[in-house]
């Protein structure tokens, strides 16, 4: 099956969908169609093309969502608060 942007969109129609995992999904850019489903409270990316910014701005438009971005790698992104390009405070 593939996903398309204008697909992820139609999720905003399932007032009741709080837990969203996406696998394995190629969107060029196209992440902020996530922006609108402010019914989420869980957001999984995993193995996707999203960046570090996508994932912020993702955060900032879902307060009440935890979004988690993986890659092969390791996890995408920075822990919420933070954008990219901050340094981490001395303690």
């Amino acid at each position: 099956m593939r996903f398309t942007i204008e697909g992820l969109q139609q999720l905003k129609r399932l007032p009741r969908l709080r837990t969203l995992w996406l696998t394995n999904l190629q969107l060029n850019g196209g992440w902020g169609a996530l922006k609108d489903l402010t019914q989420i409270r869980e957001l999984s990316l995993i193995m996707t093309d999203i960046s570090e910014a996508e994932v912020a701005t993702l955060e900032d438009a879902l307060p009440n969502t935890t979004v988690a971005a993986m890659s092969g790698a390791g996890r995408v992104g920075l822990p919420r608060g933070r954008r990219p390009g901050q340094l981490e405070q001395a303690k």
